[in-house]
């Protein structure tokens, strides 16, 4: 058996490579995915929050183009190759840089694709498929028993190479077989060159490609930076001598930024749910430095904006019940409950209201309209089989839910400043 390089770094010098659009769309495609988990581990973990990630925007996109590009060159070794041999039978994991290699030195003279060689001599047709695979076929696996057709012994991803490169594979083939069929769509293909507007539109694509990944990697990385502000901000916490109010003004600042020359920036700030948990940002800060004009008006340019956000509805709610406008809080929160039939929570803020005031007879209407209205809506008015089954009520309560029901049924009151 040949030796074969598991750690090779360098393709043979007579080895056929991919065309540099394909290595462009490889690196690019995976970069997106690096992207994605650079910024999934920056959302979720705060260990780079003395960083400024506004500056760190085109050293970050380099730095994921090379990432990708040294992942993409390991993943080409046989090591690679030779774990998944049960799954690719020797092909490689990966094409990346090279396609495959001429008259490999550990091997008799053929084409090495991966771990699998195919020695000339035993080429007999050369196929170009529908899909731009080349299709080598041999009558090596059944000899004289099939003398009409050719078994496929190896699928090449024939596209991947520029139009020279593909011409000098077929031409080196020929070269070494004699008696070597080609089918029709190949004869065509080596006799007509592809258009050269094509290679231009592949030029473009790559550039609206590249202009994409780098766009994505600014819009996010601000978004990082405008959270990180709202977060000292909303949490009233001064760092090295900041004080809040500047965290709110970065912030303020990054969300009306919209440069002119990003694609993703408009969509990625125009969506209700980015937009919604600004407002919702915006609307703690200005509560909590005693600016209850801004606060309420924040909420209720993203209730117009927005009628069924859950959220921002229960926090105007608060918010007036905290400044003892019952009667405002009482409404929104009726027009929340008939939005939301099957929610629990803005029923269960009404009746928490009533207890707080005192008002045991509005309670008590409150409890059997809701008893009716949840039956009818949720639970249902039969007996449910077989038994211990039914509809249950599965509400997501936040921290500041917790804290205005219970500090309302205890008559304590709500107060967000305490």
């Amino acid at each position: 058996m040949n030796k074969v390089n598991l750690f090779k770094l360098k393709t043979y010098n007579n080895s056929i490579k991919t065309c540099l659009t394909h290595q462009w769309n490889m690196m690019i495609g995976l970069s997106f995915f690096i992207l994605e988990v650079v910024f999934l581990t920056l959302y979720v973990f705060n260990f780079w929050f003395s960083c400024n990630l506004n500056t760190l925007v085109l050293l970050s996109f380099i730095l994921i183009l090379t990432l990708a590009f040294i992942l993409l060159v390991t993943l080409e070794l046989n090591i690679f190759n030779l774990i998944v041999y049960p799954l690719h039978r020797g092909k490689p994991l990966i094409v990346f840089r090279e396609l495959l290699s001429l008259d490999n030195p550990n091997y008799p003279p053929g084409i090495s694709f991966g771990l699998k060689h195919v020695q000339f001599q035993v080429i007999k047709e050369l196929k170009l498929n529908f899909w731009g695979n080349l299709e080598i076929k041999s009558d090596c696996l059944t000899g004289c028993l099939n003398k009409i057709h050719n078994e496929t012994i190896l699928t090449i991803p024939f596209s991947l190479a520029n139009y020279q490169t593909q011409v000098l594979l077929i031409n080196k083939i020929k070269n070494n077989c004699s008696n070597l069929k080609l089918n029709n769509r190949l004869v065509k293909f080596m006799i007509k060159p592809p258009l050269a507007g094509a290679k231009r539109m592949h030029g473009v694509t790559l550039i609206i490609l590249l202009y994409l990944l780098f766009d994505i990697n600014f819009t996010t990385f601000n978004y990082l930076e405008l959270l990180k502000n709202y977060y000292y901000a909303t949490n009233l916490t001064e760092t090295h001598g900041i004080p809040v109010s500047v965290y709110f003004q970065k912030a303020d600042a990054i969300e009306k930024l919209n440069p002119q020359y990003s694609y993703i920036w408009p969509r990625f700030f125009s969506s209700n749910h980015i937009i919604n948990n600004l407002a919702y940002l915006k609307s703690k800060y200005y509560f909590q430095i005693y600016d209850y004009n801004d606060c309420l008006m924040v909420l209720k340019n993203g209730l117009v904006r927005d009628a069924k956000n859950f959220r921002l509805e229960l926090a105007y709610a608060r918010y007036l019940s905290a400044l003892k406008h019952y009667d405002l809080a009482d409404k929104s929160l009726i027009k929340s409950s008939e939005l939301h039939k099957t929610k629990l929570l803005p029923k269960f803020y009404r009746f928490s209201m009533a207890i707080n005031l005192n008002d045991k007879v509005k309670a008590d209407k409150l409890y059997t309209d809701f008893n009716q209205s949840l039956t009818k809506d949720v639970f249902g008015d039969k007996p449910k089989w077989p038994p211990f089954s039914g509809s249950f009520l599965d509400d997501i309560w936040y921290q500041e839910d917790f804290n205005y029901i219970f500090e309302m049924l205890l008559n304590k009151g709500y107060e967000v400043n305490k």
